[in-house]
């Protein structure tokens, strides 16, 4: 299992998410697992261990080798000389796969080794109008996406990457899932609050795509309407927060609306507990692992029609659904706001939803099936 990125921040998102749930379920089904990722943000790697759980790991320092580029410039050259000595005992090798100098370059050595290998794109692989991401596909992306099967997300994902890469690709159908073990922290962190004023959360990257601002602009609109509603607002920056600050200044620092910076991977559950609603209000979102971590704490969460989770969501009656205007995110939370009986039974089918679609060994089912593909070649 390769990924690019662990930070004490969680700020690699997603990704991580997914590595450490199919690893620890694939480790709890017997299987033998390696974790191996790049990571910053700490002195040592023993730092992060709390993250992969009983999953065997490997970290590697990463570093930014292009100021300015975000992940993309990430580059951990320990994990790429680990892959060259290690990576043919393995009978499949997992890659969370993304433009960045860290699996880029080891998938092309897993390419070059003739070891079997999937691709997971989490939406990351897509047409872009930036000149560097072009001519990398050109190089390199593009032949490395041909080269394995690829664990994609939604028909949307599908058609970006054929955009990127051309029609003929092997796809396997994989959606995120979520393990027992979260389910039981889960439960456990509902039945443990106490009795609150009601609080509605945003916890994502303080990214342009999540939109925090849009966020903030509602929380501020419905913290006059509804004064005891708490609005709390968490993430690493992404380039958001000067934004964020200056709304929040213009408005007098109202003390409903809180910042409260990014959550360690290891608290997220609580984080979460913490919540009435989950918001989150980002555009062409794929299939974002904080919603559906809300949804299994029984959270009713509010999402725009372009998230891949949202005709889940709106078949379920597990949150609301919304376009993606500025008015439509307020009146959403609006509705959960003025109705408790609709949150309770919003909460509830929420749990049903992931019980019965998004549980963990279900999912690994189709990537031990994508597994067997890349290990025959067919």
């Amino acid at each position: 299992m390769i990924a690019t990125m662990v930070a004490p921040d969680g700020a690699y998102g997603g990704p991580i998410r997914v590595a450490t749930n199919v690893s620890a379920e694939l480790v709890r089904q017997g299987h033998d697992v390696a974790a191996v990722a790049g990571y910053r943000g700490v002195k040592s790697a023993r730092d992060l261990d709390h993250v992969f759980g009983k999953v065997p790991h490997r970290l590697f320092r990463s570093i930014n080798v292009l100021p300015g580029s975000g992940f993309a410039g990430s580059f951990a050259l320990g994990l790429l000389l680990w892959i060259l000595k290690n990576a043919r005992a393995y009978d499949v090798v997992h890659v969370h796969f993304a433009r960045d100098l860290t699996v880029l370059p080891a998938t092309l050595i897993l390419r070059l080794l003739r070891v079997p290998h999937v691709l997971q794109t989490h939406g990351m692989i897509d047409p872009s109008s930036r000149r560097s991401a072009r001519v990398l596909d050109w190089i390199a992306t593009r032949r490395l996406v041909r080269g394995a099967p690829i664990l994609s997300l939604t028909p949307q994902e599908d058609a970006d990457l054929r955009a990127v890469a051309g029609e003929k690709l092997e796809i396997h159908r994989v959606i995120n899932g979520i393990p027992s073990g979260w389910r039981d922290a889960a439960s456990e962190a509902s039945s443990s609050g106490t009795e609150q004023a009601t609080t509605v959360g945003f916890l994502a990257r303080l990214h342009a795509r999540k939109r925090p601002v849009a966020f903030v602009r509602m929380a501020l609109e419905l913290g006059r309407e509804f004064p005891d509603v708490t609005f709390l607002l968490r993430g690493p920056d992404e380039g958001e927060l000067p934004s964020i600050k200056a709304e929040l200044r213009a408005a007098q620092e109202p003390p409903n609306v809180c910042l409260l910076g990014p959550v360690a991977p290891g608290d997220v559950v609580r984080a979460l507990g913490e919540l009435d609603i989950f918001v989150l209000p980002s555009v062409d979102e794929p299939f974002p692992m904080s919603v559906l971590e809300a949804l299994a704490l029984g959270k009713p969460v509010v999402v725009t029609d372009t998230c891949g989770l949202a005709p889940f969501i709106r078949d379920a009656k597990a949150g609301i659904v919304v376009g993606d205007s500025q008015s439509d995110l307020t009146e959403g939370v609006r509705a959960l706001l003025r109705d408790a009986d609709l949150r309770g039974a919003m909460g509830g089918s929420a749990v049903r939803l992931i019980d019965s679609v998004f549980a963990i060994e279900a999912v690994i089912e189709d990537v031990l099936h994508a597994y067997s593909s890349a290990s025959t070649g067919r």
